[in-house]
């Protein structure tokens, strides 16, 4: 997420899904980004989670897995990134997050 700091973004990075659950749990994020494989949990379990604790954050899907568009669909993802343009990363977290917003929140 080193292109997200660089960009000026406040960045969050954690390891593992849980960690992220954790994080979500103590303060606010304007913005998740989530591997769609992470050490513990998927992504889209990730994403399950924090909706069922009613984290309302918007959550991007990042994947070079094949069915990356229907996985953040099912998952309720808002919007996923296929790992290949980090120009294009850059553009759909200024697209997503408020004018404002400085909060990045990475799980892995």
């Amino acid at each position: 997420m080193l292109v997200l700091k660089r960009a000026g973004y406040c960045v969050c990075a954690v390891m593992t899904g849980e960690e992220a659950l954790d994080q979500l749990a103590e303060r606010s994020f304007d913005l998740v980004l989530t591997d769609y494989m992470l050490p513990d949990i998927n992504g889209d379990l990730l994403i399950e989670k924090a909706r069922a604790r009613g984290i309302a954050t918007k959550i991007v899907m990042m994947s070079n897995h094949v069915d990356v568009v229907q996985i953040a669909r099912e998952s309720k993802a808002d919007a996923y990134y296929r790992k290949d343009d980090i120009f294009q990363l850059i553009r759909l977290v200024e697209s997503l997050l408020p004018t404002n917003g400085t909060k990045v929140s990475n799980a892995a």
